[in-house]
């Protein structure tokens, strides 16, 4: 299996960020910074752009209070190729939160080649990647 190289994440209306960017260097990346600093937030993210959902707890602890949208991408090298991931959330009249299908798309290497749908989304990425929840969360998600 190629290894997966995180790139690249922004995160809009994601909980402690407002609009921020992340960049990750070749080679060990560390995520550091004071309580509320929105650490954990980044790692959230990377989590919902993976696998289209919250790590735990649900949606709400995604988006900031204060916001009816909130956007991730991210952005990683895979066996030669470049892919995209992004995933949109909208509060609904309700104030139910959902992810929104306009804002949902995975491409590779500049093209579109999955959106609209959380599953095409999914079934893309693990086919390309092979990388599933257990993995990341055993191996990759280290808890506080």
């Amino acid at each position: 299996m190629s290894r997966l190289i995180l790139t690249r994440v922004r995160l809009q209306n994601i909980r402690s960020h407002v609009d921020s960017e992340v960049r990750f260097d070749e080679g060990f990346n560390c995520v550091v910074g004071g309580v509320g600093a929105g650490k954990t937030s980044i790692l959230l993210a990377i989590h919902f752009a993976l696998f289209g959902e919250p790590l735990f707890r649900g949606y709400d602890y995604l988006l900031r209070e204060d916001r009816n949208w909130g956007t991730v991408e991210l952005e990683f090298e895979h066996a030669g190729k470049t892919y995209k991931v992004f995933r949109g959330l909208t509060r609904g009249k309700k104030g139910r939160i959902s992810q929104n299908p306009d804002e949902l798309f995975l491409m590779e290497d500049g093209r579109k080649v999955a959106w609209g749908k959380v599953s095409a989304i999914q079934d893309h990425l693990k086919e390309v990647t092979g990388l599933d929840k257990p993995m990341f969360e055993g191996f990759i998600w280290v808890q506080q």
